[in-house]
């Protein structure tokens, strides 16, 4: 009297097969991805700038923040080039940014 033997080998919560991995993504719908299971978000957390001290050292400025050295700058140009290229015909969404 064993559990039948799952041939899945893609992670645990994509498992079509698995009731608790569907409870997950029924939890889960809105938040994290579609109801229907076409869209995904990507959240990135990113630290933040720095802010200038006292004496003005450690700001930043605007034209400072958008150059190709900025690590924020370039973590985002990066997921910009990730989710324009997705594979197997998947289309990318629309990209909010700052939380509107």
């Amino acid at each position: 009297m064993g559990r039948e033997q799952d041939d899945w080998t893609g992670p645990a919560i994509l498992n079509p097969n698995s009731p608790l991995a569907a409870r997950y993504r029924e939890l889960f719908a809105g938040y994290t991805h579609s109801a229907d299971g076409t869209t995904a978000a990507v959240v990135c957390m990113l630290e933040p700038q720095s802010k200038p001290n006292a004496s003005g050292e450690g700001s930043v400025s605007q034209s400072q923040m958008n150059t190709v050295g900025d690590p924020r700058a370039v973590t985002i140009a990066e997921l910009e080039g990730i989710v324009s290229d997705l594979p197997d015909g998947l289309a990318p969404g629309r990209a909010r940014r700052g939380g509107r």
